[in-house]
C-alpha cells in the first residue's frame, strides 16, 4: 500500500515493456494506496495494465502464485514496524507455500530492516533487489535465512552522500 507496493508496479510496467507476461495482484484497495504507490498504480491503469485485488473480499490467487515461474514481493518495505494482519499474513503465507521462486522488492516483506526481526511472518525469498545499501537486518536475527542472495542497485544517490554514510557503518560490514 505504500511506497515499496509503488515499487512493485514499477516493477510491472518494466516487465510489460520488455514484453514479458505477468499479472499484477493488490493485497489492498487501490483507493487505499499511498502516494508513490497511488501514482504507479494509476499508470498501469491508464496503459490498461490488469491491477487485480485481492484480500477479504477476493481469495489470495493460490493456483496463479503455484503455476508463476517468479512470484515478486513488493507487499511491504522498510516502513514496516507492526505485527502483520490479514489479508497481508494470508498473502505472504501462501507466497512461501506456494511460489516456486521470489524476488523481493527491497526488503523481504516482514522483516524488519534494522534487527533482522520477523513480524509474525515473513517472506522467505530467493533473491533481495535491495536499493543503494544493503539493510543492517539482513545480517541479523532472521534476516540471513529470508533474504536469499542479495543484489544491490544503484539508484542515484551522490557518491559524496554514499561515502558518509559507509564511514558510519561498522568495521565489519561495508558496502559499496
Amino acid at each position: 500500500m505504500g511506497n515499496n507496493g509503488g515499487d512493485g508496479f514499477v516493477v510491472a510496467r518494466h516487465l510489460m515493456n520488455a514484453g514479458i507476461p505477468a499479472k499484477t495482484f493488490l493485497v489492498g484497495k487501490a483507493s487505499q494506496l499511498k502516494r508513490d504507490a497511488a501514482v504507479n498504480c494509476r499508470i498501469l491503469k491508464k496503459i490498461k495494465y490488469p491491477v487485480q485485488e485481492v484480500g477479504a473480499r477476493h481469495a489470495v490467487p493460490l493456483r496463479e502464485i503455484a503455476s508463476a515461474d517468479v512470484v515478486v514481493d513488493a507487499i511491504f518495505g522498510v516502513g514496516l514496524n507492526r505485527e502483520i494482519a490479514e489479508p497481508f499474513r494470508s498473502a505472504i503465507e501462501t507466497i512461501n507455500r506456494e511460489a516456486k521462486y521470489v524476488v523481493a522488492v527491497d526488503i523481504p516483506s516482514g522483516l524488519d530492516g534494522t534487527t533482522g526481526a520477523i513480524y509474525g511472518v515473513c517472506v522467505k525469498a530467493d533473491k533481495t533487489v535491495t536499493f543503494t545499501f544493503p539493510k543492517k537486518g539482513f545480517f541479523k536475527g532472521h534476516g540471513p535465512r529470508q533474504i536469499g542472495k542479495i543484489v544491490v542497485v544503484d539508484v542515484g544517490i551522490p557518491s559524496l552522500l554514499k561515502n558518509k554514510l559507509n564511514s558510519h557503518q561498522s568495521s565489519a560490514v561495508r558496502f559499496v
